[in-house]
């Protein structure tokens, strides 16, 4: 029972609760991130490279899979689990990814099957350095079909599921599914579902997990006769150059036109955009301790209206959020409360309605 005794040390609770204690997470996908030798596939040296850009976004964890780095499936043997996939890169190059990572204060971690617990697979790569593990769980939108608008009673109840364990990491989206705002809205409201959609994750107990190119609100990319495909299949978007920023050849992956309107170069110095309020989010959840440890309560029922507050010590922040694409009438106790942020840019007065698929949060006395 060793192997299950150190997965229980580095995941269930011990260990890992201070490892990712009031962290935020970014997951990232790395064949699809940056591609650094010009064959159209990111690697782990392109990823090294854009450090700086994840240590800017305020996030304090990266994750990595441990199936991509060694180019196996949920098949795999134990033993197949203990060598870096040649596709990504060298050791070498690893261990120096882990360095440089904490030269910026970044862990890196991996998320693993929970039948891997006991196997002695964890300690070999904790003697290469990285920080910890996490067990792979699907994302809180997973079976959301495309477009179907979200569902506030669905979602309420998978946001009371996540809210109970402290340690849960709150994702959205993953390279498994599509896209957040793909699931949830057409274009017409893509950056205002992708703010919105942040202030819950960023707001919520757990420890939110952004996936690459989330925080810029990224849809799906689409093929023929407009199906939308799974975010394995599509790079991240760095700038409008001719292949996205990603690489100076034609990626192995489907590459949208999107990129061309929706890239992190775009998005870097404007206050509006969606990069920007990722990072407003972060920092403020980095510097509230309600919303750290705060304990969480729902309140009422009301329409598309999700309403919930984050309390510690006689103190109060509400988080209200509209589900919809039509303006509201807000929560009673937001009128009452002192704004401290909203997902859309010069909103003043408290009473009046929230805009299509407006967050808000407030401190209430």
């Amino acid at each position: 029972m060793q192997g299950r005794a150190k997965y229980n040390e580095y995941i269930d609770g011990g260990r890992n609760a201070r490892l990712l204690e009031h962290s935020v997470a970014y997951r990232v996908l790395i064949r699809s991130y940056q591609d650094s030798d010009g064959d159209g596939l990111g690697d782990l040296v392109g990823l090294t490279g854009r450090l700086d850009y994840i240590a800017e976004l305020g996030v304090d964890v990266i994750v990595l899979s441990l199936y991509e780095l060694t180019h196996q499936g949920d098949q795999a043997k134990p033993d197949d689990l203990m060598s870096l996939s040649t596709r990504l890169g060298t050791m070498l190059q690893l261990i120096d990814l882990i360095s440089r990572a904490r030269e910026r204060r970044l862990k890196i971690i991996l998320s693993i099957p929970a039948s891997l617990a006991e196997a002695e697979v964890c300690d070999y790569w904790l003697k290469k350095g990285v920080a910890g593990f996490v067990p792979y769980q699907d994302p809180l939108l997973s079976d959301y079909r495309p477009g179907g608008g979200l569902n506030l009673k669905k979602l309420k109840r998978d946001l009371v599921a996540k809210a109970r364990h402290d340690t849960t990491m709150i994702e959205l989206e993953s390279e498994t599914t599509l896209r957040s705002v793909t699931l949830c809205a057409g274009d017409r409201y893509r950056e205002e579902v992708a703010k919105m959609l942040a202030t819950i994750m960023l707001t919520m107990p757990g420890v939110p997990c952004i996936y690459q190119g989330q925080e810029i609100g990224t849809p799906s990319p689409r093929q023929r006769f407009g199906r939308a495909e799974l975010n394995a299949g599509a790079p991240m978007y760095w700038s409008d150059d001719e292949y996205a920023g990603f690489s100076e050849v034609a990626p192995q992956l489907t590459l949208d036109r999107i990129f061309q309107v929706v890239n992190v170069e775009a998005q870097d110095n404007d206050p509006a955009s969606v990069l920007s309020y990722y990072r407003q989010l972060i920092a403020l959840r980095k510097s509230s301790l309600i919303l750290q440890d705060g304990a969480i309560k729902f309140i009422g029922d009301r329409g598309s209206i999700l309403c919930y507050q984050r309390a510690l010590d006689g103190y109060q922040l509400q988080v209200t959020g509209n589900l919809s694409s039509r303006y509201v009438a807000p929560a009673v106790e937001i009128a009452k409360g002192e704004l401290v942020c909203s997902s859309y840019i010069g909103r003043g007065d408290l009473a009046k309605p929230l805009a299509p698929y407006e967050a808000v949060v407030t401190r209430v006395d």
